[in-house]
């Protein structure tokens, strides 16, 4: 398999920055591999973007080849939020489902990825009088990645009458002209950076309309919700279901570090990989092997020198015993 040769502009702007043992600095620089002392503990890989990378990093992903079994996606989050608020528009209650990683399906592009169903159940606390739904990104400071929610309704559930929709996201045939379905005096883009809350369009025959959340920025957040001031009204001890479609690849580019408590002898080579927003390799990478040798009571000369060292001490004990 031929590894795709990057641009002069991207190579090295990854790198191992440091390697620490115990607190103690291990030397890197020019080293093609780095033995580390047996039983090594409290191992710290440091890396990130070198210091005359042109440009930020976008998502990264590391793995400790030969003790990892997965790639570490870092700690990225998103949400989708069910809001309570009082008569006097305070917080009284929030409920939140998160989503990480990827959902099943994803493709890594919105054309081939496939879009999961979730149903959730709250029920109204006491003192809320209106609701919103939020779509945000706004979970760990480093997350990055995308976050895309269709056909989602909010209806009250009782057993003794129909279900009563509070709250849509329309979901159905439209024209690229027709704006009328967004309702723009209901769901408001908000958050530190906006921007990134859009409206995009899914599959054909029929289209259909959702909301994403595309952050690229690791310092802002983007979110839909839908305005308070038109916010469905409800009464305290009301089961809320809430349903909507979902997918979505998230991740982080603040982590610059990885921490094992302990590593076993043997061959390794730790890896740090870029990913775009998607979650498609960029071919961004840097690694470092490294070598943890084995106790020296599990060496091959002691096991060897072991029998002539017990028969050494057996004829000095004799000599002394016996004379």
């Amino acid at each position: 398999m031929c590894r795709r040769r990057l641009p002069p502009y991207q190579r090295d702007i990854l790198e191992i920055q440091s390697l620490k043992v115990k607190g103690g600095v291990i030397p890197i620089a020019g080293k093609t591999k780095v033995r580390l002392s047996a039983s090594p503990e409290n191992i710290i890989f440091n890396f990130g973007f070198s210091t005359n990378a042109n440009r930020k990093p976008i998502r990264l992903r590391r793995k400790l080849e030969g003790f990892d079994s997965n790639w570490n996606i870092g700690g990225g989050a998103m949400f989708l939020v069910v809001r309570f608020y009082d008569s006097a528009g305070n917080i009284v209650a929030r409920n939140d489902f998160e989503v990480r990683g990827e959902s099943p399906g994803w493709r890594n592009n919105l054309t081939d990825s496939a879009l999961t169903h979730r149903r959730e159940t709250v029920v109204v606390p006491p003192g809320a009088a209106r609701l919103l739904v939020i779509v945000s990104s706004a979970g760990p400071q480093a997350t990055e990645g995308v976050y895309i929610v269709s056909d989602l309704t909010v209806s009250t559930g009782s057993s003794n009458s129909p279900p009563k929709v509070l709250l849509q996201f329309p979901n159905r045939q439209f024209h690229k002209d027709d704006t009328s379905s967004l309702s723009p005096d209901i769901w408001v883009r908000d958050g530190i950076s906006p921007s990134m809350a859009k409206i995009i369009e899914l599959g054909d025959a029929p289209t259909i309309k959702a909301l994403e959340i595309l952050d690229d920025d690791p310092l802002g957040h983007a979110e839909w919700h839908n305005s308070l001031e038109l916010a469905p009204t409800v009464t305290p001890g009301e089961s809320i279901i809430v349903e909507w479609n979902e997918m979505f690849s998230i991740g982080e580019c603040g982590a610059r570090w990885s921490i094992y408590p302990s590593l076993p002898p043997g061959n390794f080579v730790f890896r740090v990989r870029e990913f775009d927003l998607m979650g498609a390799p960029t071919g961004v990478e840097a690694s470092l092997p490294v070598f943890v040798p084995p106790p020296f009571w599990k060496t091959w000369w002691f096991g060897a020198s072991l029998p002539q060292f017990c028969w050494l001490q057996w004829r000095h004990f004799y000599a002394i015993s016996f004379g």
